[in-house]
């Protein structure tokens, strides 16, 4: 059995921390680092299945990799706080900052959801990408140094962005690209492109 811990976001490596046996399984323990990478196949020779903790599966397939069988456990994030007693008043600082820390929580889980859409775009058709990518209130809209091209700036959902980029170039639009967006504030989720 292979085991890893650590804040792998992303393509993690994997280094070796420990080595035992457990009721006749050899157990590989590991710590992983983000951003680095180390093809999964460096286990081939050692392990007959790998455990991992996956959201999509992307990395799995990546690496030539296929789940079998069930899933071995699912998990999902909650906030919890305490019960109010009188005995413990909340001052208005605590609220203050319990409102504080939701809002990053809920920034980080909602950015997740969306991507940050950037194009060059000529003036012709620049209504019609703004009807594409409607963004929150609006979509950013600067003009470029060439005259008659306006730089867009827009957020749009993780799951239509392809589709959305495809319709942008099918307009003439230049130099789409998409970035992740590690979190947001004051978002609704009321009248996001794409969705």
């Amino acid at each position: 059995m292979t085991t890893w811990s650590g804040p792998c976001g992303g393509a993690p490596v994997f280094i070796l921390s420990g080595v035992k046996r457990e009721r006749g399984t050899l157990v590989l323990q590991a710590r992983c680092y983000e951003r680095e990478a180390v093809p999964y196949k460096a286990f081939d020779t050692l392990a007959d299945a790998i455990a991992d903790v996956v959201s999509s599966g992307r990395t799995l397939r990546q690496h030539g990799l296929k789940p079998f069988g069930a899933a071995i456990a699912e998990s999902q994030a909650t906030l919890i706080e305490r019960e109010p007693r009188p005995d413990r008043e909340e001052t208005v600082e605590v609220k203050a900052a319990k409102q504080v820390f939701t809002a990053r929580l809920q920034g980080v889980v909602y950015a997740r959801q969306y991507l940050m859409l950037d194009y060059d775009c000529p003036e012709p058709v620049l209504e019609e990408a703004k009807r594409i990518t409607p963004g929150m209130q609006a979509p950013t809209v600067s003009p470029l140094m060439q005259k008659g091209w306006f730089a867009v700036r827009s957020m749009v959902s993780r799951t239509c962005a392809n589709k959305v980029m495809d319709d942008l170039a099918a307009l003439g639009v230049r130099a789409i690209l998409t970035s992740e967006i590690r979190s947001c504030r004051a978002v609704d989720g009321t009248g996001i492109g794409g969705v």
